[in-house]
């Protein structure tokens, strides 16, 4: 959900944007127009409103704080990229840009790559990662309740260190893989043989979405046939 609103947020500031009458005057840390409060406002309400409502139901339920936490960094991360796909040719993407504050990036292939696009994908995605992998252990379990008609609690077979070490093995090829993605939905956005605007978006958004969307998939399976083979073995000791 928050991946679709950061990218047609992307695009309506990407046309808008550029016509507001204040965006020179930087007012917050000398950096920030009070534009991007708000829209660091809007981004916390987007992110933040589904856990809130179902922590009212549950306050164990710790892997929604980590999902808000990671759609919150990974739609930053999407809403820049579209920004700088619906303004291209008018502006690129430079040493020059806002989003290097700080922490500046570096060229590849001719393509400028902030280093703190790194920080929101790799960083946001490894955060949901978690999220996802417990989540999806949590209905494994909620399934399992149903089918014996009792309460059972599966996966003991670990010390909380252990699961941490699982939880790690499970996202690695995540975060590893995380990276060229990136670099890759970076350059995509400035690739010239794209005929319009939309398309160069949307050519951003699927390279962002459907590749970590995978990755992500695949490092649940790991993780939960992992956690299905320790349990097996301590039913049969």
């Amino acid at each position: 959900m928050l991946h679709v609103f950061a990218s047609f947020y992307g695009w309506i500031e990407g046309e808008i944007y550029p016509y507001y009458p204040f965006k020179d005057r930087l007012e917050v840390l000398g950096h920030f127009p009070y534009y991007a409060i708000a829209v660091l406002a809007l981004f916390i309400l987007a992110s933040f409103s589904i856990a809130v409502s179902r922590l009212m139901v549950s306050y164990r339920k710790g892997y929604i704080l980590c999902a808000s936490l990671g759609s919150m960094m990974w739609g930053f991360w999407i809403e820049d990229m579209v920004y700088f796909a619906q303004r291209y040719p008018l502006e690129l993407l430079g040493p020059g840009s806002w989003v290097n504050w700080w922490l500046s990036g570096h060229y590849l292939l001719g393509h400028w790559i902030p280093t703190v696009y790194y920080i929101l994908g790799v960083g946001g995605f490894a955060v949901y990662a978690v999220a996802f992998i417990r989540s999806s252990k949590d209905a494994i379990m909620t399934k399992t309740t149903a089918r014996l008609g009792r309460a059972m609690e599966p996966f003991k077979a670990r010390s909380n260190l252990e699961e941490a070490v699982a939880y790690m093995q499970g996202i690695i090829s995540y975060v590893i893989f995380i990276i060229p993605i990136v670099m890759a939905t970076t350059c995509v956005k400035n690739l010239v043989i794209f005929p319009t605007n939309l398309v160069r978006i949307i050519a951003v958004v699927s390279t962002a979405f459907i590749p970590t969307f995978l990755i992500l998939t695949g490092s649940s399976s790991i993780y939960l046939e992992s956690s299905v083979k320790d349990e097996a073995k301590s039913l049969m000791s």
